[in-house]
């Protein structure tokens, strides 16, 4: 049986290689690189990549969440440390107050027992005073006998017992004084006379002493009994 065999023509090796692309150019190995070429002025730009995440998102979520429960709480604790501040200076401005109460009220207790032991004494001291005077009054009307030992010894008796008045009325705070001014002093001593003068230096001046004053604490309780100058002008001829 003839059977046709059909042979295919081999492609020309000349025009297999005139089609193949020209091989690249061989670069020595010490030549230097070329630098890059510009991309095109008509190109699209290219996007660039975003870098890698650094933790992945749940655990970023986590640290946020984390980050904000630690200011929440710094700020909780922030509110009581301004409560706990306020709470301490009401307490400071209560215990100033406090001490200011207590310091007026023990003052004015002072006061107060201060003068209810002098309402208490005034009224025994002023007769104690009254009989220092009496006393005064006995010596003073027994000057002249004083010339005789009897008298002179009774003078002694009496004068003992007024300086034992006096100190009995200072061991509880009661004074004796005599101012040593000659001019009359209306807060102080009282007159009890008056001596006319026509020297008008001699005016509102004392002339003689009668009593000594008494004060309690610097405060007059029985002024000094003093007789006073008046001045009067001399008669006309």
């Amino acid at each position: 049986m003839n059977s046709d065999v059909v042979f295919l023509d081999r492609p020309d090796a000349a025009a297999t290689e005139a089609s193949a692309p020209p091989p690249a150019p061989e670069v020595p190995p010490d030549a230097p690189a070329r630098p890059a070429q510009p991309p095109p002025a008509d190109a699209p730009p290219v996007a660039e990549a975003a870098p890698p995440s650094s933790a992945p998102p749940a655990e970023a979520a986590a640290a946020a969440a984390e980050n904000g429960a630690v200011a929440a709480r710094l700020a909780e604790l922030q509110q009581q440390l301004d409560r706990l501040q306020q709470t301490f200076d009401d307490k400071l401005r209560y215990d100033a107050g406090r001490e200011a109460v207590i310091d007026r009220l023990h003052a004015e207790l002072q006061e107060y027992k201060a003068d209810l032991t002098f309402k208490i004494l005034r009224p025994l001291c002023l007769d104690m005073i009254n009989l220092h005077d009496e006393v005064g009054k006995l010596i003073a009307a027994h000057q002249a006998a004083a010339q005789s030992e009897e008298g002179a010894k009774l003078l002694r008796l009496f004068a003992s017992f007024q300086a034992g008045l006096e100190a009995i009325l200072a061991r509880h705070g009661f004074d004796s004084y005599t101012t040593s001014e000659l001019q009359f002093d209306g807060k102080r001593q009282r007159a009890v006379a008056t001596v006319p003068t026509d020297d008008p230096q001699r005016d509102r001046t004392v002339a003689a002493r009668s009593r000594p004053g008494f004060t309690y604490e610097n405060r007059v309780l029985r002024p000094e009994f003093v007789t006073v100058y008046v001045y009067q002008p001399p008669a006309k001829p």
